[in-house]
C-alpha cells in the first residue's frame, strides 16, 4: 500500500478511514495507518475492535495466513483455527504491537 506521497507503508498498514479503525483504535489528528504485523491481529475475539470480512485462507506450514477486507483495504492475519471465507470475523489489533502512522 502507498501513501498519497507514493511511500511504501506495506500491507500490513490499514487505513485508518477504514471500517471504524481509527476509533477502535483511539488514534488522533494527523494519523493516517495503523501498522501491525499479521500475526498480532486476533481472529474472532471476544471483544473484537472491528469486523472484517473473510476472503481467503491460504495453509502455510502449521498456520494459515487469513487474508482479510475492511472498508476497501486488504489485511492479513495467522491463525491456527482460520475461520470459513466468507463471514465476518471479530478482529482485535494487539495493543502492545500496533503502531500508528
Amino acid at each position: 500500500m502507498y501513501t498519497e506521497e507514493k511511500r511504501y507503508v506495506g500491507r500490513g498498514a490499514i487505513p485508518l478511514s477504514a471500517g471504524g479503525v481509527a476509533e477502535a483504535v483511539g488514534a488522533t489528528n494527523g494519523d493516517e495507518y495503523l501498522a501491525i504485523r499479521p500475526e498480532h491481529v486476533v481472529l474472532d475475539a471476544a471483544d473484537p475492535d472491528t469486523t472484517a470480512t473473510v476472503k481467503r485462507v491460504i495453509r502455510e506450514d502449521a498456520t494459515s495466513r487469513v487474508v482479510l477486507s475492511l472498508g476497501g483495504a486488504v489485511f492479513d492475519a495467522y491463525s491456527t483455527t482460520p475461520p470459513e471465507t466468507g463471514p465476518l470475523v471479530g478482529v482485535r489489533f494487539s495493543e502492545s504491537n500496533r503502531s500508528l502512522l
